[in-house]
């Protein structure tokens, strides 16, 4: 499987492999905790400010509760991923920018990692994403943000973007249930659902060797 690359997300984060074989739990496992890490701890902050009242609320005024959330903040640009492409908006330093993915069939991500190496190019990138080692990232790119969306959803997560150049990648393997990545985005290390062995002989390589990954410049 070509899941485990150098440019993995378990080799991006620099997290470690979980400890079992398999494609997809590869590729997954350390995009689990770079989602609890840029969304879970925000959501978490965003559902305890809603349900206590400010403390110099009247006693009359109404109080959120969970059946009424809080509104997302508005996006100022948008990326999209489509089968297998990053399609990027106009985008300026300081603008929070979410994620939608525009497939009807796969379920994507958008990792964003920060390249402070002015002279690296795409093709840089398109290269070591072809080497057959694992390991950390290369010491020019620094994480960025996280985004995950089911086919035809915008994501939970936003990412902002200060100025710079930016990589944008998707790792989750082609041919991926989409219910299956959701549960795996949503599970805890002893919680991963098992992947049944004729799913995991039809998955494919990471979406970044089909062709999404690009890079942005930021200004």
């Amino acid at each position: 499987m070509q899941g485990d690359r150098a440019f993995s997300s378990v080799g991006m984060t620099d997290r470690g492999h979980r400890g079992r074989s398999g494609a997809l739990s590869a590729v997954l496992a350390a995009v689990l905790l770079l989602l609890a890490a840029c969304g879970g701890a925000a959501d978490d902050t965003s559902e305890e400010v809603a349900s206590e009242p400010p403390p110099d609320a009247a006693a009359s005024e109404p109080v959120a509760t969970d059946s009424e959330p809080s509104p997302a903040a508005e996006a100022d640009a948008t990326v999209t991923g489509v089968d297998y492409a990053f399609e990027v908006g106009d985008v300026s330093a300081g603008d929070t920018v979410e994620f939608v993915n525009g497939s009807d069939a796969e379920a994507h991500e958008m990792v964003a990692m920060r390249i402070t190496d002015d002279s690296v190019t795409l093709e840089d990138i398109q290269q070591l994403l072809q080497e057959d080692t694992e390991g950390p990232p290369p010491e020019y790119l620094e994480e960025a943000g996280f985004a995950f969306a089911m086919p035809g959803e915008t994501a939970e997560q936003t990412v902002t973007f200060d100025q710079g150049r930016y990589l944008l990648l998707c790792f989750i393997p082609q041919n991926a249930p989409p219910d299956l990545v959701a549960q795996m985005m949503e599970s805890t290390a002893s919680e991963e659902p098992e992947i049944p062995s004729e799913v995991e002989a039809e998955l494919g390589p990471p979406h970044a060797l089909a062709g999404m990954v690009e890079i942005v410049d930021v200004e």
